[in-house]
């Protein structure tokens, strides 16, 4: 495979796993599915290493999972009301 089959691979992947996290723990909503994304597209995605290690990052987009190798120090703005949705914690 190659390119966007990869990452649409991975994309089905995530939603396989998460009808399965859905049928175990019946969450009041679909917020989880976007971390299930982004750990089975990150592997398939162009690679950071490349580039330098900066003394801030910022990400105002979730999943934060891209910031966190690239930083000395790290924010992430979460523009979300938790108390509304269920985050998986596994």
């Amino acid at each position: 495979m190659h390119g966007e089959w990869l990452v649409v691979w991975g994309r089905m992947k995530a939603n396989l796993q998460f009808r399965q996290y859905v049928k175990r723990q019946h969450p009041k909503d679909e917020s989880a599915l976007l971390q299930y994304v982004a750990r089975n597209v990150e592997p398939y995605l162009l690679s950071l290493h490349h580039l330098e290690t900066y003394d801030l990052l910022i990400s105002v987009l979730h999943p934060h999972n891209y910031v966190l190798s690239k930083a000395k120090r790290k924010a992430g703005w979460i523009h979300t009301d938790y108390s509304t949705i269920e985050v998986n914690t596994e």
